[in-house]
């Protein structure tokens, strides 16, 4: 897949994505009637974003399902470690991938089954992980990229920084400083131990490191320590995006509470 086919393939999906999000303004009350036999019924934005969004999440989970059998032929720390979506370098770990179908169903479990605001906060949750990590990616090997190499990487952030602007236009209240920016703080000193390190990755898009062709494997693939810290980048990602749901669901409960009693 070449840069400008790259770049092309995340601009469509950046179209298809802000024409979903103009359909679904206020999915929480916004209908649609459905003629059907005579009978009108009307259909909430909400469990149509619903329905729509959970396709692509249960497809990432279904992947991962059928993975049983190379799953039960290696040891656990293998599975998180260096088992990839695809058996070429162009596959991610898939114990990363994995992280954001959960995170999509654990927001759909605790916002009442809200499609559009979880696959928002998946993609927010791509967006904080993938923004600062690029800094000192491009920090470290940006030296040996050509324009392509950067077009590949570039079309990619402006598809997830879209994502990431509905979200916070959308939901500001949802972000709460305290709890998210201490988290955000501990993944950015965790990026900067990494950076000191050397910052080593696995696969790189550039033809002058790697040794094959797409998304290229380094001479640390293999390295335990390299894949450690590519893979602990997301588990500490994901812990602060749980924690902060947790803390604003617990917080719009007790309002609720209050509001009913009142």
């Amino acid at each position: 897949m070449d840069a400008a086919y790259q770049a092309s393939y995340y601009l469509c999906a950046l179209a298809i994505f802000l024409l979903f999000s103009f359909f679904f303004i206020e999915p929480r009350w916004n209908t649609t009637k459905i003629l059907i036999q005579t009978k009108t019924y009307r259909v909430r934005h909400r469990d149509i974003a619903m329905c729509l969004t959970s396709i692509p999440f249960m497809y990432l989970l279904i992947g991962f399902l059928l993975q049983s059998p190379e799953l039960l032929r290696h040891s656990v720390s293998y599975n998180i470690f260096f088992l990839r979506t695809q058996d070429n370098v162009n596959g991610a770990h898939y114990f990363d991938y994995l992280m954001i179908p959960i995170m999509y169903f654990i927001a759909l479990f605790l916002f009442d089954f809200d499609g559009f605001y979880s696959a928002l906060t998946a993609g927010f949750l791509a967006f904080v992980h993938e923004s600062i990590w690029f800094v000192f990616y491009y920090l470290t090997y940006g030296q040996y990229f050509n324009s392509n190499e950067a077009i590949w990487d570039f079309s990619f952030i402006i598809f997830i920084s879209t994502v990431a602007f509905i979200y916070v236009k959308k939901y500001p209240s949802r972000i709460k400083t305290k709890v998210f920016g201490l988290g955000v703080a501990c993944y950015v000193l965790f990026l900067e131990l990494w950076y000191s390190q050397g910052f080593k990755v696995t696969v790189i898009n550039n033809t002058s490191i790697g040794n094959v062709k797409n998304f290229l494997s380094t001479v640390w693939y293999w390295d335990k320590s390299t894949n450690e810290f590519e893979v602990f980048s997301w588990i500490i990602i994901f812990c602060v995006f749980l924690l902060n749901l947790f803390y604003v669901r617990n917080r719009e409960k007790i309002r609720e509470k209050n509001l009913y009693l009142v």
